[in-house]
């Protein structure tokens, strides 16, 4: 039983250590300055992501999609219902 909690608190650990990373863009500044109209396509192709704190453990792997302006889109993993969601939104 103690290696099961060993297991718990070690994966406790890394949630932890992903939850109170300090993300690089600021998401709450509204100072930036927003387009009022955009034309154009994001295109993704063949994608790939891991979490740092488990990069053997691909959350994305050869993901590709397009969004149009104006249009949403959003994918996530059918086998795992608390996978990673992936949304975009073009203007």
């Amino acid at each position: 039983m103690l290696p099961l909690f060993g297991g718990a608190i070690s994966a406790f650990e890394r949630l932890r250590k992903d939850i109170e990373t300090q993300p690089t863009i600021d998401n709450t500044s509204s100072s930036a300055e927003k387009p009022t109209n955009v034309d154009g396509t994001v295109e993704f192709r063949n994608v790939a992501f891991t979490y740092s704190s488990r990069p053997d453990h691909p959350v994305l792997n050869g993901i590709s999609l397009t969004c149009e302006a104006g249009m949403s889109n959003a994918t996530r993993n059918p086998e795992h219902s608390n996978a990673s969601e992936v949304w975009l939104k073009v203007l």
